[in-house]
């Protein structure tokens, strides 16, 4: 629907403004025939010979053409994958199920199998609630820039849709993957970078000649290991990366735990220059020192109270109230007691990710000015978030 001033809003966006782009949504499967996937599933006679090319799940999120007579998805439809591909029909069923479980654990922090009649009414409505994006809808006429995200360990393919949504109503293509490990065996997302950054590169490859993307402005982003992710794939030699969105991805706390492989990739860069926005919870007390050595690109870095670490995405932010609706008393201790700040913070992150991708990717001014002196006029509280800057190093010449 829209408001007296014809702005979008939509029942999951809360006091987000929408851009003048419809959203449309698409989701099929390629096959990187470089890599090879075994179809294998659990409790099931294989129905094709295993040896097989690795299946790449493409979601799309693109500006689509305005049509008050198009019907939009429900939540639960981002779950109907596979519909068209009877070769993949039993991996996609465990996919479904695999991710349903995810929702259900971020949104309500319990495995589906595991609720009670009350609470899997309450998902039950969440998955039923009108989304933005109207299935295969007709493309916006025009070329937009590509941000191709990665979700992070165990997370769904979906579990960020709101923030897809509204930049896809800004004029942005969005697209995601599942990123599954090796086999059939597992659908949770590991740790292998090298396997992350393959993936993102398909996406790249596959959609490059897509009628409505400009294909030489490309962002990465990604939450928590995909924020990790994102990164590693920016810090690649020769790398076609524009601009970078870390969305808490726990290196700014860790960083000097556990993260051999991020810390030697970032380490050896030596010529990452893309501008790179970074987000963290200010209780969590983040150092950003671990990026002085980025010192070629331009960072953001930013903080926020009231977000948990799932708070950044909308299975978070949306299921904090949620679950305090149907348990008033301290349900688990780690649930934050005030969800309707995780819900405004949430949407703060959203907005202030698409300025930063406006400032680099579209070359907006106007954004850039904002990320530096922030006005009132972006339908959040701009008061809610405090941004340092450093500024980049002249690269050096090359031979």
């Amino acid at each position: 629907m829209t408001n007296q001033q014809g702005i979008q809003k939509h029942s999951l966006w809360g006091d987000l403004l929408g851009g003048p782009h419809r959203v449309g949504f698409k989701t099929y499967f390629k096959y990187d025939y470089a890599r090879i996937y075994d179809l294998t599933l659990r409790g099931k006679l294989p129905t094709s010979p295993t040896k097989q090319h690795r299946p790449i799940l493409i979601n799309i999120w693109y500006p689509a053409q305005r049509d008050d007579s198009a019907s939009v998805m429900s939540y639960r439809d981002y779950l109907a994958i596979g519909q068209d591909n009877n070769e993949l029909s039993d991996f996609c069923e465990q996919l479904i199920a695999f991710n349903l479980d995810v929702i259900s654990y971020e949104v309500m922090y319990k495995n589906y199998q595991d609720l009670s009649n009350e609470e899997r009414a309450i998902l039950k409505n969440f998955l039923d609630t009108k989304t933005a994006a109207t299935q295969d809808a007709a493309s916006s006429g025009g070329r937009f820039p590509l941000v191709i995200n990665h979700q992070g360990l165990g997370g769904s393919f979906e579990d960020n849709s709101v923030l897809f949504e509204f930049l896809a109503s800004h004029g942005y293509v969005v697209a995601t993957s599942a990123y599954q490990p090796e086999d059939s065996e597992c659908f949770s997302i590991d740790w292998d970078l090298v396997r992350s950054i393959k993936d993102m590169e398909f996406l790249l490859n596959a959609l490059h000649d897509h009628p409505n993307i400009a294909p030489k402005k490309v962002a990465s982003m990604g939450h928590s290991y995909g924020a990790q992710a994102a990164m590693a794939w920016a810090s690649k030699k020769n790398s076609p990366i524009d601009a970078v969105i870390s969305i808490d991805s726990t290196f700014e706390v860790y960083g000097d735990e556990g993260y051999e492989k991020l810390k030697e990739r970032l380490a050896r860069v030596s010529n990452l220059s893309a501008p790179m926005l970074f987000f963290a919870s200010t209780w969590e007390k983040p150092s950003f020192g671990h990026y002085a050595s980025l010192k070629y690109a331009k960072r953001y870095y930013a903080q926020l109270d009231h977000l948990t670490h799932n708070d950044y995405v909308l299975h978070g932010a949306i299921g904090s109230g949620l679950r305090l609706a149907n348990h008033p008393d301290p349900y688990p201790e780690f649930v934050v007691p005030e969800p309707k700040l995780t819900r405004e913070n949430y949407e703060v992150v959203c907005c202030y990710i698409l300025k930063f991708l406006d400032a680099y990717l579209k070359d907006d001014q106007s954004a850039l000015e904002f990320l530096h002196n922030p006005d009132r006029g972006v339908g959040v509280n701009v008061d809610r978030i405090s941004l340092q800057f450093e500024d980049a190093v002249p690269l050096p010449p090359s031979l």
